[in-house]
């Protein structure tokens, strides 16, 4: 637990409060976003080595769990009395949001199915406003970054689909985890939150995962997990993962998923839609036996 405890004290030391009532208050959130980067590359580097021992038993990543809860009980106002406002909170929900990208491309990486299933389903506990702590689940970590995907690229005049998705790709690196890796966690993800959009909607969640990533995706390339989906085997690998029993399961929770996300639009990136969500996590080869 020592190093979650570091991380989390690493990203506390970056926490700041810059003046509300002036305009260009996103630099300095921005600024402590890149002073992470190191931690990271650390985060990265942790995530595969408990991938990689893991033998895919879901206990490995209880640390795992515990540093993105830790992150998360500060999604929302400090605890002590002072000035808030939410976008000041965007430097955890940044650092979260890219963990759990690192450590889900590490479990791919090392085919962890069962530790995926854990890190998706589990009940996290977090504090996301002024009401105190309540009980999420993974989709909480896909937070909207106020700070960078409002006020900072409306500020530049920068008209992107996502600061977010830039930030997260110009941090990417071929020794502590690829681009490529993180978009295709990214739409795992994504498939996650379809296949049980109409339970999460019930029980009152965020109804699923958006993958900012797809804007990118023509340059990312193609998805090695996805496209590998035609072998039997690994169909019923991804489907363990995402918590769904056989094809016949699958089909159904589509098919309930389709009206609930517009026929998948729901899941763009504001106006934009980078990529076919059914071509790109290969679909049809999933709802196979």
């Amino acid at each position: 637990m020592h190093f979650v405890q570091s991380v989390v004290a690493e990203v506390d030391k970056q926490y700041v409060t810059p003046d509300g009532t002036q305009s260009g208050y996103d630099e300095e959130i921005y600024q402590a976003i890149l002073r992470t980067k190191q931690l990271r590359d650390q985060v990265s580097e942790y995530a595969d080595t408990l991938a990689g021992f893991s033998e895919d038993d879901p206990k490995a990543i209880k640390t795992c769990i515990v540093m993105l809860e830790a992150l998360g009980q500060r999604f929302g106002p400090p605890l002590r009395d002072g000035a808030y406002q939410e976008g000041w909170a965007d430097l955890y929900r940044f650092f979260a949001l890219e963990s759990v990208l690192l450590i889900t491309a590490a479990l791919i990486r090392y085919e962890r199915w069962r530790c995926l299933r854990a890190l998706f389903k589990h009940p996290y506990v977090l504090r996301l406003d002024h009401a105190g702590t309540k009980v999420a689940d993974i989709t909480a970590f896909d937070s909207y970054m106020r700070s960078l995907d409002e006020h900072r690229n409306n500020r530049l005049k920068a008209n992107r689909a996502s600061l977010t998705a830039d930030l997260l790709k110009e941090r990417c690196s071929s020794e502590h985890t690829t681009f490529a890796e993180l978009v295709q966690a990214d739409f795992l993800l994504a498939l996650d939150g379809v296949v049980h959009a109409k339970e999460r909607q019930a029980n009152h969640y965020t109804r699923y995962w958006t993958p900012r990533t797809s804007v990118f995706t023509s340059e990312a390339g193609s998805m090695p997990l996805f496209l590998k989906a035609v072998d039997p085997d690994i169909r019923r690998d991804i489907r363990t993962a995402v918590g769904v029993k056989d094809a016949a399961d699958m089909v159904q929770r589509v098919l309930e998923a389709k009206p609930l996300l517009e026929d998948f639009r729901a899941l763009a990136v504001g106006r934009y839609w980078g990529s076919n969500f059914v071509q790109v996590t290969n679909l049809q080869e999933l709802m196979k036996d």
